[in-house]
């Protein structure tokens, strides 16, 4: 019972087992066990000398970022001699099209500065911001919200142990320069003496650098994991002058350990990764289910002290997986028995579609050096059936619908929350224009929260109807799944009042013009009622406008899902009642919720047993979970994907129990003006509030 309207985007559908944790998922691999700033503090920079402020501070911090943080000018320009080098030249005659990098100088003159091959003289300008990195210091978790973890114009350096930077986007770093600046760069704690430990890059995005996306070096980090992110590599500067940005990962260190894994590296044209090089390096890597696509140069560049296992890697478009030269050591699997030996395992053939050749060099080196790592021994890496990668670039920049759940006791969020975040039962939530979030739940007469943020903190404010509904039946001190929506001038929120088991039930409405406490007037009864004859019970309102048209869907239990059409103006019903949904296999529906995007109208349905969970279980498989249905007409002709009637039984699974997700239901679907558009749903028990992402790239909405 009941529906919540919000709004967010990520390409997260992890859920934590702890509901104060932003971080989604745990890291697999070498980083296992990383926390990041786990209990710490939450805090939400506003502004970028905040940001810096508090990933160099020493608590542990959960540090949010729900903005874009722009760097460029807050530190100045400088324009000074640069280094035209060679390749620059000769792109620039080509004329074709594409432009190249010129070089900051190092260390005072051409002679001495990589990547300035028989440089001349040429001005340059750069932005100051992107050559001085923010430092991070250990016991962090950086996090972006949806689509605004945004930071333009400075990198960072991760300058402890058990840092996590998960669903953020680091962009813009003088892209027309070498040396311009870098994305992510670890040394080392105590100026890179000191080896770290505890490293883990989830759902990270880097694109539009000027140097590497990610270097390792000096002391290194011995337990490090990326994975699920997008290199990005294309760029209007490309030394290779082909659009491809050539400077990706450079991974060296004393001792390095580092796990890459689901991530999406594509438009490069070399250094990725460069493994290896320094005499005093020991570098050990598992590469494995990542897709290389699209690199006009080499991948793969293994050096001296290096150990590479590569395994279910995706190569599409891959001029060289592996440069020619190099002193490193590298496993590459090409059947799946090759490992039995030294691992105790099989290892996952790589693929290569209209690629260059990938084999081994020294291979029993490197099974022999990492047999003795229990991270990869004991991995599973997944099958390589295709690659997909535009499912890839979705994980990190975004997708354009949520799913959210109130999930049972011991369960908790698949997204963040903040403040109060228990206790929400049938949770409703709408923006303010202000950009105040305001939150509707069964109980205390329609309990209302807000916070400055949908990831909180939530504030209690108080009941939504103090003084019990008019509506003369029993339950109407106790009411049930709001729905609120802006109508006009107005914020209208629907009400049930009903007892448990009970089919003598009614719909209310109250109304507000600014949703505060004790601004709300109840105008009871909408008209739609139940009793022991009606064929369906008036419960879980849902209002939809359908071109200027209103029409109210309800229903739970009898005889399920029913419409009916409202007066103009939606504060009672002017027509008669339809079913569209209806299921006869003995299980409820309820809590509809009904969206439309594109040419269809999505009718999303909550079926099983939603309550009780804390005493009575239900049988495995019959828990709450979500199904959709879907028409042309909001008013009926609803079908599941494979064609079946919703009024037969038909619905696709959105969402069910899975890892740490019992019972979810109760969805919703509503565009938010400062994220994206949203569905939730809830659980019994605790009823924690937390939400998930929807893709309906396929017209079919999928976590």
């Amino acid at each position: 019972m009941g529906r919540f309207q919000l709004a967010i985007a990520t390409a997260l559908t992890f859920v934590v087992k702890n509901a104060t944790a932003f971080t989604i998922g745990t890291p697999v691999g070498l980083a296992a066990g990383t926390t990041g700033g786990g209990n710490g503090t939450v805090v939400y920079p506003t502004t970028t000398t905040e940001l810096i402020e508090y990933l160099n501070s020493t608590e542990p911090l959960v540090v949010v970022l729900n903005q874009t943080f722009d760097f460029r000018g807050t530190e100045g320009t400088t324009t000074e001699e640069g280094c035209r080098p060679d390749y620059t030249r000769k792109c620039m005659a080509k004329n074709n099209g594409f432009k190249s990098q010129d070089v900051i100088i190092q260390g005072g003159n051409m002679e001495t500065t990589g990547g300035c091959s028989n440089g001349t003289s040429v001005t340059i300008t750069y932005d100051n911001a992107s050559l001085k990195r923010m430092n991070v210091k250990g016991d962090k978790t950086i996090r972006g919200i949806g689509k605004k973890g945004v930071i333009i114009g400075k990198g960072l350096t991760l300058n402890g142990d058990n840092i996590i930077l998960q669903n953020i986007h680091v962009t813009e770093l003088n892209s027309h320069l070498v040396w311009g600046g870098d994305a992510i760069f670890i040394q080392g704690s105590n100026k890179g003496t000191t080896t770290i430990n505890n490293i883990w890059l989830d759902h990270v995005k880097v694109s539009r650098v000027g140097r590497q996306m990610l270097v390792t070096n000096k002391a290194g980090v011995a337990t490090m994991t990326v994975s699920n992110s997008d290199f990005d590599g294309q760029t209007d500067y490309s030394a290779t002058c082909d659009g491809h940005h050539y400077w990706c990962f450079l991974l060296y260190g004393k001792d390095t350990g580092v796990t890459m894994t689901n991530n999406y590296i594509h438009s490069t044209s070399g250094r990725g990764p460069k493994i290896g090089g320094n005499a005093d390096a020991h570098v050990v890597a598992h590469v494995v289910n990542n897709y290389f696509g699209d690199n006009s140069g080499h991948s793969f560049e293994i050096d001296v002290n290096a150990w590479v296992l590569t395994e279910g890697n995706y190569f599409n478009n891959t001029a060289k997986p592996l440069y020619a030269t190099g002193k490193g050591s590298i496993f590459a699997a090409s059947t799946t028995d090759e490992c039995s030996k030294y691992l105790g395992r099989s290892c996952e053939a790589n693929v290569l579609v209209n690629s260059g050749n990938f084999t081994s060099r020294e291979g029993t080196a490197t099974l022999e050096t990492v047999k003795s790592y229990s991270a990869i021994t004991s991995f599973t890496p997944g099958s390589v059936q295709s690659s997909n990668a535009e499912q890839q670039t979705a994980q990190t920049s975004g997708l354009p619908f949520l799913l959210a759940a109130n999930v049972v006791s011991g369960y908790s969020n698949p997204e963040s929350c903040t403040g109060t975040c228990t206790n929400a039962h049938d949770p409703s939530i709408i923006r303010r224009d202000d950009g105040t979030y305001f939150r509707f739940s069964t109980g205390g007469k329609i309990a209302v929260h807000s916070a400055p943020d949908i990831t909180g903190p939530w504030t209690y404010l108080g009941a939504a109807v103090p003084d019990d509904s008019v509506i003369d039946l029993d339950g109407n001190d106790d009411l049930w799944a709001p729905d609120v929506h802006f109508v006009g001038d107005e914020y209208y929120l629907y009400y049930s009042v009903s007892t448990f088991g009970s089919q003598n039930s009614a719909i209310g409405l109250t109304r507000s013009s600014t949703m505060d406490i004790n601004t709300w007037t109840d105008y009871g009864s909408t008209g739609i009622t139940s009793s022991s004859s009606k064929s369906y019970n008036a419960i879980d309102p849902n209002l939809i406008d359908v071109d200027g048209t209103y029409y109210l869907n309800f229903g739970s239990y009898w005889q399920d899902i029913f419409q009916v059409e409202m007066k103009s103006t939606p504060t009672a019903h002017s027509g008669s009642t339809s079913q569209i949904a209806f299921t006869s296999d003995y299980e409820v529906l309820e809590g509809s919720y009904m969206f439309k995007h594109g040419d269809y109208y999505y009718l999303f349905l909550s079926k099983g047993q939603c309550c009780g969970y804390d005493s009575s279980m239900p049988a495995s498989g019959k828990e709450y979970r979500i199904l959709v249905c879907r028409s042309s007409s909001a008013t009926g002709g609803f079908v599941d994907k494979d064609g079946t009637d919703c009024t037969d039984g038909g619905g696709t699974i959105v969402l069910e129990s899975h890892d740490n997700v019992y019972g979810p239901g109760g969805q919703g679907v509503y565009d938010d003006p400062t994220y994206v558009d949203t569905t939730i749903g809830y659980a019994d028990g605790d009823k924690q509030f937390g939400w998930n992402y929807l893709d309906f790239s396929s017209d079919w909405p999928t976590v």
